[in-house]
């Protein structure tokens, strides 16, 4: 028995050393001490209803809570909060990789993170991570193995519920899986996350609004709810004056808004396929049911117009105003109709548009496919203003109180330079910086403020911003250019104290990037700078880092990489530690038919086939996936009805070719050896598969057309031409039924084969029925046979011919078996651009049956033109 008479007095002499004790070990916790115990959420996140829960929990007295996109409404992307890093900690010595999650698909959606949430018996700080397969996962951001991170995992499939594909939308835009891709919002004062998943249940494709229980992953009362629609039109789509919200047409990709009590939900469309509109809906949830409050289509008696902004195109300020833009569509509010393509819009609490901004040339940007819709709004926090662009590269400075509406010119697609037309605060010549497909980024420095584009094929960029307007020239810029599709930025700092702005981004080359927001010719940190402790593991456009507490949350293509300050003797967690989804066969990438394995962890899809929804709690549950290092094949999409992950593996810096010294360059010889930096050719490796290096440079920058020689004349494809009829660097090209892979380089840079018999692998598929060539000619058409290798060792020797590329200059038409790809209305010359229209052209060879294509050769002997090849694929 124990003498507790004699015990607590032992006790009470201790207890001061104890809570010493434990203050100290606080104090080297991530984080320390010093922090307050209540958080609540800021004006810019207000709630939806009126839940029980208390809002005041322990928490970082710095806000550093992110329940939506880029922070806060305003998607300003900054956060001002940050006590732990800096620029002088930031660097490849103190910073790096601490842990990679698995997930089961990939994750589009911006990660969110809760500080010192109460969840399964102690505070924890959380990230939050949704993910294509419909699931949402509950990590401790804390963890040091894969195996103790996960606190919850909720999945929506299930039931007869599954993830629809690319197949049921007709759209190879996103593959294979396509379900939760809008950033989920969460209410911290009820803590509740809203979130949008797509899903198909007997052969029906549905969306779902859910309203999930931050600390348990559990629906809330009265959730999920089916989203419906319609309004009065005579539209696209319509009948009988009444236009129906239809699933089949919208993606859900704008970040979800809450504002005035109401989750705000933006659609685009599925490869702009037909009928679509831009629709905005608003729902509110009281604790134990959801009502629709408004809907809002902008084009009701028209088409198209999607709201989607790569991610972040919806907006609302502090007075409950919502701001959006809109993609190519009609357009006659200037008439008093009701279409708003190609429109910066601001809408009322209950969704009444109120006020609009069109540019002058919104004919020629609908014609050109360069509308604003790529882009999505900055509130500025400081004046009443906020930013757009869009592909056309063109800046505008709006004043939210009068945006500036319509007003234009007549011949206006001949005066597309001009920056005088539209009645607005600001506006900038079109190309100033390349086209946005992301939201710009703001920090107020110590020495004044600053806004950040990251743009197509230019480096990121700073302005300074002066009572309201913009300085003519940016104050600095990054020594590197970002391809397609740019990036969407997130800014850092302790309050405006020097030394402490950071830039963060994901470049698209799969490389996590920090620069001194201050000076962005200061590279901090890439995560190529160690590739072998740092590198992701993939990539998916328009990713956003999540940035808080000293941690740097990066989604990165079917896991989430968490950076931070590495503790000294503490050593990194293994890539095959697992956590997050059951071990199953691995699925095929996407096509990149030109890339070769190289070493890096590669994650195991592992599909749920559980009745849903489910939720599945933490650490005392096994790992669910598994990570592991070693070699990874990237296959091309593999045959109808299969699936395939869009997000690929990227070769690290120190994987890459160095350069030859004046190779690629405008006049080159066609055997001439050139670098290449594509995704679509290979990192040097060692192995017999060796990939032979672009030898001609073929696309150039409007604005620096003499880099590029296409055709030994100094003419070449315009990038801006390309990005205009849909062709990115390292984004899909459809062609025939064939999915290619676009050369993954800058403009001026080396990115096609001039065919002198080089030998291309091409990753096995096995029941391929069709090999493919992306390419053209130049100086007529090009004649020569392509060698077939299967692995079985036999060959099969093939004809093929491409087209002109600009077809004689109009006097002639493409080859039977040399079809038009994509068509350009002009090319560049060294002097500027030709208005001749200039195509790219596809080759279809059938392949013999049960045999597996291993590699192809290029002509060695071209008769007429000169042969040129993009891209390869197999379907």
């Amino acid at each position: 028995m124990i003498n507790l008479s004699r015990l607590l007095p032992r006790v009470a002499a201790a207890l001061p050393l104890l809570l010493l004790g434990g203050l100290l070990f606080s104090s080297w916790l991530p984080g320390g001490t010093g922090r307050a115990l209540a958080w609540r959420p800021s004006s810019d996140q207000q709630v939806a209803g009126h839940g029980s829960h208390p809002a005041a929990y322990a928490a970082p007295a710095s806000g550093t809570a992110v329940l939506t996109f880029k922070y806060n409404n305003r998607h300003s992307g900054h956060n001002p909060a940050e006590m732990l890093l800096t620029t002088s900690n930031v660097n490849a010595s103190t910073f790096g990789k601490r842990l990679t999650l698995a997930v089961d698909g990939q994750v589009y959606a911006q990660p969110l993170y809760v500080p010192s949430l109460p969840i399964q018996g102690r505070a924890r700080n959380v990230v939050f991570v949704a993910t294509e397969h419909d699931s949402v996962y509950a990590f401790d951001a804390d963890a040091t193995s894969p195996e103790r991170a996960l606190l919850w995992r909720t999945s929506f499939v299930g039931r007869g519920a599954q993830v629809p594909t690319n197949h049921d939308v007709a759209c190879n835009d996103l593959v294979p899986e396509i379900g939760i891709t809008g950033t989920p919002v969460i209410d911290g004062s009820t803590r509740t996350l809203y979130v949008v998943a797509f899903t198909k249940e007997g052969g029906r494709l549905i969306y779902r609004l859910h309203a999930l229980d931050i600390t348990t992953g559990q629906e809330r009362k009265g959730s999920p709810v089916t989203i419906q629609a319609s309004v009065r039109g005579t539209g696209a789509g319509s009948r009988r004056g009444l236009l129906a919200f239809d699933p089949r047409f919208q993606r859900q990709r704008a970040a979800l808004v809450l504002a005035n009590g109401r989750i705000y939900i933006a659609w685009g469309s599925f490869c702009d396929n037909m009928p679509y509109h831009g629709w905005i809906m608003s729902y509110q949830y009281n604790g134990s049911a959801f009502r629709q409050m408004a809907v809002f289509n902008d084009t009701p008696d028209g088409a198209r117009a999607g709201i989607w902004g790569s991610g972040g195109a919806l907006t609302a300020d502090e007075h409950g105003f919502l701001y959006f833009t809109s993609g190519n569509g009609s357009f006659n509010l200037q008439l008093g109709g009701r279409n708003a393509g190609d429109s910066v819009g601001k809408l009322s609490p209950d969704l009444r548009l109120v006020d609009y901004f069109t540019p002058f040339n919104e004919r020629c940007l609908d014609d050109a496919d360069a509308d604003l819709g790529s882009a999505a709004p900055l509130l500025l926090p400081t004046v009443g203003e906020l930013i757009a662009s869009g592909k056309e590269g063109r800046i505008y400075v709006l004043a939210r109180n009068h945006l500036g509406r319509y007003h234009t010119i007549p011949d206006a697609c001949n005066h597309q330079g001009r920056n005088d037309v539209d009645q607005i605060v600001q506006e900038f010549p079109p190309t100033t910086i390349g086209g946005l497909f992301s939201t710009p980024a703001y920090w107020n420095g110590p020495e004044g403020e600053y806004v950040y584009f990251a743009s197509v094929n230019r480096p990121v960029v700073a302005y300074r911003l002066i009572n309201g307007r913009l300085s003519s020239q940016p104050v600095s810029a990054t020594p590197e250019e970002l391809p397609f599709p740019g990036a969407n930025v997130v800014v850092t700092s302790s309050g405006n104290q020097a030394g402490t702005g950071i830039l963060w981004l994901v470049d698209p080359r799969g490389v996590l990037r920090a620069y001194d927001a201050s000076n962005l010719a200061r590279e901090l940190y890439s995560s190529d700078q160690s590739p072998e402790r740092d590198a992701l593991p993939g990539y998916v456009k328009f990713s956003v880092p999540t940035v808080a507490d000293g941690r740097v949350f990066v989604p990165s293509g079917k896991a989430l990489v968490i950076y931070g300050l590495l503790a000294r003797g503490r050593p990194l967690p293994s890539p095959s530690q697992t956590q997050g989804a059951p071990q199953q066969q691995v699925e095929s990438h996407p096509v990149q038919p030109l890339r070769l394995p190289h070493p890096g962890p590669q994650t195991l899809p592992g599909p749920q086939h559980r009745p849903g929804p489910q939720s599945e709690p933490g650490p005392a549950r096994p790992p669910a996936s598994d990570l592991r290092a070693g070699p990874s094949s990237l296959s091309t999409l593999p045959a109808s009805g299969s699936g395939a992950a869009a997000a690929v593996p990227v070769p690290t810096a120190a994987s890459r070719p160095s350069p030859a010294p004046g190779m690629g360059q405008p006049g080159q010889a066609p055997g001439q050896a050139a670098r290449s930096t594509s995704s679509a050719s290979s990192p040097a490796q060692p192995g017999p598969r060796t990939t032979p290096a672009y030898n001609n440079v073929g696309v150039s920058n409007d604005d620096r057309p003499a880099q590029a020689n296409f055709d030994q004349g100094g003419n070449s494809y315009s990038a801006q031409a390309l990005q205009r009829a849909g062709v990115n660097p390292g984004d899909h090209v459809f062609a025939g039924g064939f999915v290619f892979v676009w050369p993954n380089v800058l403009s001026g840079e080396p990115d096609n084969y001039v065919a002198a018999g080089q030998t291309l692998p091409v990753e096995h598929q096995p029941r391929a029925k069709l090999l493919g060539l992306l390419g053209a000619a130049d100086h007529g058409v090009a004649r020569g046979q392509l060698l077939i290798t299967f692995t079985d060792g036999t060959t099969q020797a093939v004809p093929i011919a491409f087209s002109d590329w600009t077809l004689d200059g109009g006097g002639s038409r493409p080859l039977p078996g040399s079809p038009q790809a994509v068509s350009m209305p002009y090319f560049n010359s060294p002097n500027g651009p030709v208005q001749m229209k200039c195509y790219l052209f596809y080759v279809s060879i059938a392949l013999p049956q049960g045999k597996t294509v291993k590699s192809v050769t290029l002509p060695a002997a071209v008769s007429g033109g000169r042969m040129h090849v993009f891209a390869v694929a197999l379907q």
